[in-house]
């Protein structure tokens, strides 16, 4: 058996939890090119790849591949036989590692005469899918090890004026294939060239350019997450709460906060449940009795963090937690609440049981008559200014 092919298909879709984890690898060569944006484990760790991507597996590497959208999809082939080794090396490509050919188009098409061999097994059916597969590797080899510097120079100039344009853009929708557009360039060619001249993704590019706009309007003392999540781009708050999280390594109101460590004012706009859910650590239900506000809920965490037991949490009043330096800054809280007014975003510190405090961002809100609360773990240093 000198080559054969075990599965082959192309435009394969995927839901977004799908996820491929293959510690040990497979016992065959395997070769994906993703058509959407996709997160792919390699050498030097978890990378986000463009549309037009490529990764080809050699036997027993270990395999890590899943979707960085709702849906994703890519074509798939695999080979083995004892000719698998010797064509896939006189491609000349890097094995198990992200490369971008600068053209694509052919790989659907002989994926697909692939499969339709192989199935229907007609009269040299072996012969024609071997064919197919050494004809892929061939041109795989051409479009991926063309020099891209020659390209590059010659598209320099192009390349930043379509930077230049969709930075000035940011609030619109950019897909690949709407900047390739600008360049007169196809998807994959134009993600190949922008890396190599910039060293970074279109897509990782223009959300780096969204957050450093959005930390620009973050240093403002009144905003709005939601407004600024809009006017950077982002298609929803979740998403620009989650992207900013990763490569600033805050949430964007703890980087207002940053910034404004003095500012009395909170940020402007309406709250819902499910925003403060996502950007808390703790959570549960207020219970009002006798004037006094009870916590319940989250016990657990809840009591780990404070260092209290549960009951103890659930049988005091809430503000027996408040360490005396924000005794002010809780009264104020507390009283918004019995008198039926949302919180947010109350920088507190709380006793630790044995002595010490924790620091905590507390929002509370009303749904009916049914009261929730919130907190997000703040740093031990955190600067929090008392009122006196």
């Amino acid at each position: 058996m000198k080559l054969h092919i075990n599965n082959c298909d192309s435009s394969v879709e995927h839901s977004e939890g799908y996820c491929v984890d293959i510690p040990e690898g497979s016992s065959e060569y395997t070769f994906l090119h993703f058509l959407t944006p996709a997160l792919v484990k390699t050498s030097t760790g978890l990378t986000e790849v463009e549309p037009g991507a490529c990764v080809m597996y050699s036997p027993h590497n270990p395999q890590y591949y899943r979707g960085a959208g709702e849906r994703w999809s890519n074509d798939h082939l695999t080979f083995s036989g004892t000719s698998s080794e010797k064509i896939v090396l006189t491609g000349g490509f890097s094995l198990n590692e992200v490369f971008y050919p600068y053209r694509t188009p052919y790989i659907a098409s002989l994926f697909e005469k692939m499969k339709t061999e192989t199935l229907r097994r007609e009269l040299n059916w072996d012969r024609v899918s071997t064919l197919a597969l050494e004809e892929f590797i061939l041109k795989l080899s051409r479009y991926a090890n063309d020099d891209l510097s020659s390209f590059s120079s010659d598209h320099s100039h192009i390349l930043r004026e379509v930077r230049a344009v969709v930075h000035e853009r940011m609030v619109e929708h950019w897909a690949i294939e709407e900047m390739a557009l600008l360049a007169n360039l196809s998807s994959s060619r134009f993600a190949a060239l922008f890396k190599n001249e910039f060293g970074i993704s279109p897509t990782e590019d223009l959300i780096r350019e969204r957050i450093e706009r959005a930390k620009t309007l973050l240093s403002n003392v009144r905003v709005s997450v939601k407004e600024i999540s809009s006017k950077c781009g982002f298609e929803s708050v979740h998403y620009f709460h989650r992207a900013f999280k990763k490569r600033v390594g805050v949430t964007p109101r703890h980087y207002h906060k940053m910034k404004n460590p003095t500012a009395q004012t909170r940020m402007r706009g309406e709250f819902t449940l499910d925003e403060l859910s996502q950007g808390s650590d703790f959570g549960g239900i207020i219970q009002i009795k006798d004037g006094e506000v009870y916590f319940h809920g989250d016990s657990d965490g809840w009591a780990e963090f404070l260092g209290w037991s549960a009951t103890e949490l659930v049988d005091k009043p809430f503000f027996n937690f408040v360490d005396p330096q924000d005794l002010v800054i809780g009264r104020e809280a507390l009283g918004q609440i019995t008198q039926r007014q949302n919180l947010r975003d109350i920088t507190i510190r709380l006793r630790k049981k044995g002595g010490g405090h924790r620091i905590v961002e507390f929002s509370a809100i009303s749904k009916g008559n049914t009261w929730f609360w919130f907190a997000r773990k703040l740093p031990d240093d955190f600067q929090v200014h008392p009122r006196n």
